[in-house]
C-alpha cells in the first residue's frame, strides 16, 4: 500500500445555517514523491462530517471537478435527505483511496 498526500480546504462559499446549499472542499492529491494524481473520482473519495454544529448534520458528495492544475479538485459536499446545515464549527475528515493508494485529513469550515 503507498502513500497518498492529501490536502484539503472547506470553504462555505453559498453554505449557510438553514439551507441546503453546497459547501466546497478543495483537494490537492499527490503521490508519496509529490507527483500530481490526476484521475480522482467521486467513487475514490470519502467525507464524513466528524464535529459538527448542534443537532449535527450528516452529509453527502453531490459532485466532484477536476481543478484548474493537475492534482486538484473540487468536491461539492451537501447535507443528507431533507436535512440543513446547521450553525457553528463543522469538521470533516475527507479520504482517498485510489487503487492500493490511500491518504487521510481533516479540514473545517464555520457556518453562520
Amino acid at each position: 500500500m503507498t502513500r497518498l498526500i492529501l490536502e484539503a480546504i472547506a470553504e462555505g462559499t453559498i453554505a449557510a445555517a438553514g439551507n441546503r446549499d453546497p459547501t466546497s472542499i478543495a483537494l490537492a492529491v499527490s503521490s508519496d514523491d509529490g507527483t500530481p494524481i490526476t484521475d480522482v473520482d467521486i467513487a475514490d473519495i470519502r467525507i464524513d462530517a466528524m464535529i459538527v454544529g448542534v443537532g449535527g448534520v450528516p452529509v453527502r458528495i453531490a459532485g466532484v471537478t477536476p481543478g484548474r492544475l493537475p492534482g486538484t479538485y473540487i468536491a461539492q459536499v451537501v447535507p443528507l435527505r431533507e436535512e440543513t446545515w446547521k450553525p457553528g464549527g463543522h469538521v470533516f475528515a475527507v479520504a482517498v483511496i485510489h487503487g492500493a493508494r490511500r491518504g487521510l485529513t481533516l479540514t473545517r469550515i464555520l457556518l453562520t
